[in-house]
């Protein structure tokens, strides 16, 4: 993130806005009503503000609550309906319905993700040159969220259930979806909402808007109220334990499967974690930025979790000097666990590999198309998918889209119009991951096949099948046409640890489809992203409940092991990954290892065929005869 651009962004303007103030009749809790304030409300980076009532209770005088049915309807327009009595409710909209009880304290959907699914206005559907060909499960798609277990208390009033506004947002948590940013009110700002969704996270990143950036920097010159304080933790553990995929390359993933967060924090013998707990409950703005920045330590899984993306705002010693010391200070107490920088490694391998390829073709961005004897490479760095671009494709034209699907294809036209080419590896070494559509179509691509793509619910068990169909002879049909290869070439995956979420699912999928994979063990990043946002407005982006998995039902946290290994974790001298003439001979040694163990199997069908000839033959000659 550059936190040199969020800084000059947010000095521009601190934004004032007032309030309007409603006492409820209605409430059924034991205490007082409610206040209701109409509270300013950014919908998708909308400059003009609407507003949106919420509701702030007695006991917790500065936290907000929305109410179901009304936050749904601010998500997605339309109506979600409450029945029910004696503190039993059943909330159900167009696409599936849950029970909250509110005297248990607990939120049941039989098929929660169809419940929570959340449809984006702005999204497109998949181009014509990707298609869904099936779609099974296999599990139980049942969910409770015992959200008491976390201190979070729920009204009914007047035919609406109310929740905590960042409770609220949880429950309709998806790979897919929204999220509220909820920013405190101080004596010098008013309270904020800030309404985000995905497609705010693709092309240039939308969501740090200078209302939203104003309303963190009132914030960060004032103490936390208690009472926020707590329930921002609480709710944090509650996000973390229900829906976090619990990805086995952070530190504290493989203990989430089985430990809650809280659990973990308060028992562990790690002091570190106990000073983390102590910083997250902290009214003190610096400890809390502190414990925010440990706790994402422990969560780091190579770039999917970071909850600590705002906290670079506030080390900024420019602009906040007293503050970025306090912060430092509080740090030098702990010793938090490092991590590899999968970015910075990711940049050394480009710069390897530029220098070992210095003829490279660029074919658009970063993605580059390099030839040597029998082999080609096509190097890319992110996936990423024009929808709109691909929507409207001509078909037959080599015009492609500017993104990595039309990049492949000038890269296998290139190495289709060198007769001297017969190895074609698609190198991911340095690849962040992206849309798994350009995933979908450049496997269907090389294996000549459909895609299958298994996920798993951590939350819920469930295991989901998806198989792809993709056109890929681009005549704009699905057909039989392409189901098989349309380039003769032997293919392979130029993989490395930095080798990253869709990356690391091609290269996995590849290998288990017999596509060879040269170089290092590929580096995990099983889930589809998930938004997030601490309840006191942090925003910040977490490994989700939907993983992807291997055939065999695991996930691929394990990465994809090279047939060929070319580097390993220890290398610090890269240029090894990039020698093409290592990388040719391993690719005809296997492939041609890979023929002849075919062979026998060639012959037994080629005898089976010429003996069922021979016995027809001889069962119609004496046919005759008789």
């Amino acid at each position: 993130m550059n936190t040199k651009g969020m800084t000059l962004l947010a000095v521009f303007v601190l934004a004032l806005f007032g309030a309007v103030i409603i006492v409820s009749d209605g409430y059924d809790a034991d205490n007082e009503g409610p206040v209701i304030v109409d509270v300013d409300l950014y919908k998708l980076a909308a400059e003009t503000p609407e507003k949106v009532k919420l509701r702030y209770y007695g006991d917790m005088p500065t936290v907000p609550y929305i109410g179901i049915c009304q936050l749904y309807n601010i998500y997605q327009d339309k109506e979600m309906t409450v029945t029910g009595s004696d503190g039993v409710y059943t909330v159900e909209n167009e696409n599936g319905s849950a029970v909250i009880d509110l005297n248990k304290g607990t939120v049941y959907s039989e098929d929660y993700r169809e419940f929570s699914e959340l449809s984006l206005d702005e999204w497109v559907d998949d181009p014509p040159i990707v298609n869904t060909v099936a779609h099974t499960t296999e599990g139980s798609k049942a969910v409770t969220l015992r959200y008491a277990d976390y201190n979070i208390k729920a009204y009914y009033d007047d035919g609406e259930v109310y929740f905590p506004l960042a409770a609220a947002a949880n429950i309709f948590m998806s790979t897919y979806g929204f999220m509220m940013m909820y920013v405190p009110g101080t004596p010098e700002s008013s309270p904020s909402v800030h309404m985000i969704n995905n497609t705010l996270l693709y092309g240039e990143i939308k969501i740090y808007t200078l209302a939203y950036l104003n309303s963190l920097i009132a914030l960060a010159k004032y103490d936390r109220s208690a009472d926020m304080a707590k329930f921002a933790y609480d709710d944090l553990c509650f996000y973390m334990d229900n829906f976090y995929g619990k990805v086995s390359s952070s530190v504290l993933g493989e203990q989430m499967r089985t430990t809650t967060l809280d659990t973990i924090l308060r028992t562990s013998n790690d002091s570190n974690l106990k000073q983390i707990r102590e910083w997250l409950l902290s009214t003190d703005f610096a400890q809390y930025i502190a414990g925010l920045i440990g706790i994402g330590a422990y969560f780091h899984d190579n770039g999917h979790t970071v909850i600590e993306i705002m906290t670079p705002l506030f080390m900024d010693e420019e602009m906040f000097p007293e503050l970025a010391k306090d912060i430092a200070a509080e740090l030098e107490k702990v010793k938090l666990p490092e991590s590899p920088d999968l970015h910075q490694k990711q940049e050394d391998l480009k710069k390897v590999r530029e220098a070992a390829w210095p003829t490279a073709v660029f074919l658009g961005g970063e993605d580059t198309y390099y030839e040597k004897g029998d082999t080609a490479v096509f190097s890319f760095n992110t996936f990423d998918a024009d929808f709109n671009a691909w929507a409207d494709f001509v078909p037959g034209s080599t015009e492609y889209p500017e993104d990595s699907i039309g990049h492949f294809m000038k890269a296998l036209n290139k190495a289709k119009s060198n007769p001297d080419i017969k190895n074609f590896v698609i190198d991911v070494s340095s690849n962040n991951g992206g849309t798994v559509l350009a995933v979908i179509f450049i496997k269907c691509m090389i294996t000549g096949n459909l895609t299958d793509i298994i996920e798993l619910d951590v939350q819920t068990s469930c295991k989901t099948f998806w198989t792809y169909h993709a056109d890929t002879n681009l005549d704009g049909k699905l057909d039989d046409d392409d189901l098989k290869k349309q380039y003769d070439f032997n293919f392979a995956m130029l993989t490395s640890s930095a080798s990253f979420s869709s990356a690391n699912m091609l290269s996995v999928y590849s290998k288990e489809d017999g596509i060879m994979t040269i170089g290092e063990r590929s580096g995990g990043g099983i889930c589809y992203l998930m938004l997030g946002s601490t309840a006191d407005g942090f925003f910040g982006s977490y490994s989700s409940f939907e993983t992807t998995g291997t055939k065999s039902g695991k996930d691929m946290e394990a990465g994809a092991e090279p047939d060929k290994v070319l580097i390993n974790s220890s290398t610090t001298d890269y240029a090894a990954l990039y020698d093409i003439d290592a990388i040719s001979k391993a690719m005809n040694d296997f492939y041609t290892k890979k023929e002849g163990n075919s062979t026998p199997i060639y012959i037994a069908i080629a005898i089976v065929v010429l003996l069922a000839i021979v016995a027809v033959a001889f069962y119609v000659k004496k046919k005759g005869t008789a």
